[in-house]
């Protein structure tokens, strides 16, 4: 490899790196330990070099690069994810709750660690109820599936997503209740989400 070609990959690398000061070092269900040092970062420049020229890369040998200088390694699946922030506004003094949850894809979470469902996830107008969709651990399936939201034991409406590894996001509210009415803002068509859902009374029934 001629030596341009290896200083315009160090120099990739070297950008790589830097643009980990930002907050992708912190996903919603694992969060990295530290940020490399400036003596880390070379380290990992040259390790990576070396592997250029001596034509030996692999995902193991570019993991290797990275794993004994203390970097955590996120699997892939797990960047996958949809995260959910649901509450009544001061229209509905009840509390509501999430039921009828289903994946056909992935897995649930909650503060970051693995839950059967989501199913009697409570909310009120005080309080949120919080938990994400996420794909799982090395699979390049991402995320997609559903659940209704609840009010006085009925449903109001039923939330559907699909956060695809490759491909465009998807998610609908359909309301099931004309005497409500549930909102939602967040979406994007790429990347992991953020969706908070907020769902009003229209009038009493």
């Amino acid at each position: 490899m001629k030596t341009t070609s290896v200083i315009r990959f160090a120099a990739l690398a070297a950008v790589l790196l830097a643009s980990a000061n930002v907050d992708a070092w912190k996903t919603n269900s694992v969060e990295l330990k530290e940020r490399p040092s400036a003596k880390n970062a070379l380290n990992i420049v040259m390790c990576l070099v070396n592997l250029v020229l001596t034509g030996n890369i692999s995902v193991i040998s570019i993991l290797s690069c990275v794993k004994p200088i203390g970097l955590p390694i996120v699997p892939y699946g797990l960047n996958n994810y949809i995260h959910f922030l649901i509450e009544n506004d001061e229209s509905i003094s009840e509390t509501g709750y999430v039921m009828n949850a289903e994946l056909t894809w992935g897995k649930w979470q909650q503060d970051g660690d693995d839950i059967a469902t989501v199913n009697r996830l409570e909310f009120n107008n005080k309080q949120r109820a919080e938990f994400s969709a996420v794909g799982r651990e090395y699979s390049p399936s991402g995320t997609q599936g559903f659940f209704e939201i609840f009010e006085k034991d009925k449903p109001i409406a039923k939330v559907t997503f699909d956060v695809p590894f490759v491909g465009n996001n998807r998610f609908k509210i359909k309301q099931l209740d004309e005497g409500y009415l549930c909102e939602h803002q967040g979406f994007s068509a790429g990347g992991s989400l953020t969706i908070e859902i907020v769902c009003n009374k229209i009038h009493d029934q």
